[in-house]
């Protein structure tokens, strides 16, 4: 009974000398790593490598447009990413008669991709990226003269993809700048059309949210 008593009394000693009993927390847990969603907003450029129309004679035509790009990172370098697009080009021929020729084009096209990005510095980043998806593109024909127009119109579903090889560059914290070289291959091919290549640009600014 002594030997329980004084035993006691031995652990008690630090409460009773005045000695408080210091509790260690657990530590926090990490913080979960950052990987911002960013929204790219682009105007783009497209040189047309190949004639619209499949039969007689017919000018390439070039487009421009814009598109909203998602892009989610899955890891240090690399990200999935979804395209929402618009292209426009058109083509006018006036003839000595008096008479107009109008091709216009018409591009929407929303496609899911990949992108693997390498930093060179702090603010400084290379990338190349693929894409592909579906493209709806139309066409739109008028030929106008004094007493006589002639219109027609065909439109049509198809795959579409590109290849981009682009650089970029942060602002700040949440806005960067970029500017990319594209090749698209557009198989949407409305009825007298051909399947359409481009070699473009495509330039914007991006926001992380």
């Amino acid at each position: 009974m002594k030997k329980t008593i004084i035993a006691a009394l031995a652990l008690g000693l630090p409460v009773m000398a005045g000695e408080p009993v210091v509790l260690t927390p657990a530590p926090a847990p990490a913080p979960a790593p950052s990987c911002p969603i960013t929204l790219e907003v682009a105007g783009v450029y497209k040189n047309a490598a190949k004639e619209l129309l499949n039969y007689g004679p017919a000018k390439d035509i070039d487009v421009m447009g814009a598109d909203l790009t998602l892009v989610k990172p899955i890891c240090n370098n690399s990200a999935v990413t979804l395209r929402f697009g618009y292209n426009f080009g058109d083509e006018a021929q006036r003839f000595y008669w008096g008479g107009t020729e109008e091709l216009d084009i018409h591009s929407f096209y929303l496609m899911p991709g990949y992108r693997y990005t390498y930093a060179l510095t702090d603010k400084t980043a290379l990338y190349g990226a693929v894409n592909a998806g579906i493209a709806n593109t139309s066409v739109k024909y008028k030929y106008d003269e004094p007493g006589f127009i002639s219109k027609d119109h065909a439109s049509d579903w198809g795959f579409i993809g590109t290849v981009e090889l682009g650089i970029r560059y942060q602002l700040c914290e949440k806005t960067e700048l970029f500017a990319a070289y594209e090749y698209t291959a557009n198989y949407a091919t409305p009825d007298g059309c051909d399947d359409q290549t481009y070699n473009g640009v495509r330039v914007g600014v991006g926001f992380k949210f």
